[in-house]
């Protein structure tokens, strides 16, 4: 996966421990951020600082979020959470998929490519 990089890890853990605790989950949260940058740094403990920002930010603004959010722990999100929190607390940390886009519309993905042009130019790849 792409997306596997050490501060795509670093801001998938800090947000799933900032869901479980906002749906109740019963773990250390401090644990988990202590053994996830542990093993995350041991490689290049240079790096330790700034994972730990990203960590710290990623769950603050996490947390910040929820609690707008008094109907957020449904079943479907809870079970999710679930999944992620055992994975994490078992030492994977690869991040979990991204959340499909919930757009029904006909054209609801139109112009996602990469191509910061817009619509135009992702299309003229396909016309070339």
């Amino acid at each position: 996966r792409s997306d596997n990089d050490p501060a795509s890890r670093t801001m998938d853990v800090a947000a799933t421990s900032a869901r479980a605790m906002k749906c109740g989950y019963n773990f250390d949260p401090a644990k988990l951020k202590s053994n996830f940058l542990t093993t995350q740094s041991a490689g290049n403990p240079s790096d330790l600082p700034k994972l730990t920002q990203i960590y710290d930010a990623s769950f603050n603004t996490v947390s910040k979020a929820l609690v707008e959010k008094p109907d957020y722990c449904t079943a479907e999100k809870t079970a999710k959470i679930k999944l992620a929190l055992n994975r994490h607390l078992a030492g994977d940390y690869t991040p979990s998929p991204p959340e499909p886009v919930e757009d029904d519309s006909l054209f609801g993905s139109w112009g996602k490519g990469s191509s910061p042009e817009g619509h135009g130019a992702d299309m003229k790849a396909v016309f070339q």
